[in-house]
């Protein structure tokens, strides 16, 4: 991918972020951290934060090897808090605040199924641009 493609997935990928309004988490979700996927342009941000041993991602996954295959927990998960919050992808963003992705400690869901769709779509757009560009 030659770097204006790469900018160009990271500027489409802000846009999608800044679309996703904040549900006003009260942090008691981490129950639910498990394996998400990651566009190849969120996996490539989180891999540069990604602590010692986690450099050897699932083939397909998305998801840093983890050192307990029966371990669903997110591998960013840390003494209770998400270690890469700042830079969690979209799936983790959209928890709570879409009506599918329901919290269940109350955090009120913001998008409308309509806007939800329309966001997946627009990321579903980034990773086959993605695609295109390998």
């Amino acid at each position: 991918m030659t770097r204006a493609e790469k900018r160009r997935c990271e500027s489409a990928l802000k846009r999608i972020y800044k679309r996703v309004p904040d549900c006003h988490c009260k942090g008691l979700c981490t129950g639910a951290c498990g394996p998400v996927m990651f566009s190849a342009t969120e996996r490539a941000k989180v891999e540069s934060l990604a602590p010692h041993g986690w450099e050897d991602w699932e083939a397909g996954t998305y998801m840093p090897v983890r050192a307990e295959p029966d371990d669903l927990t997110c591998p960013f998960l840390q003494e209770g808090k998400c270690s890469i919050y700042e830079d969690r992808p979209l799936i983790c963003r959209m928890y709570g605040a879409a009506e599918k992705l329901q919290c269940e400690h109350g955090c009120k869901p913001t998008v409308s199924v309509q806007k939800e769709a329309e966001i997946r779509d627009e990321y579903f757009r980034l990773i086959q641009m993605e695609g295109e560009n390998e």
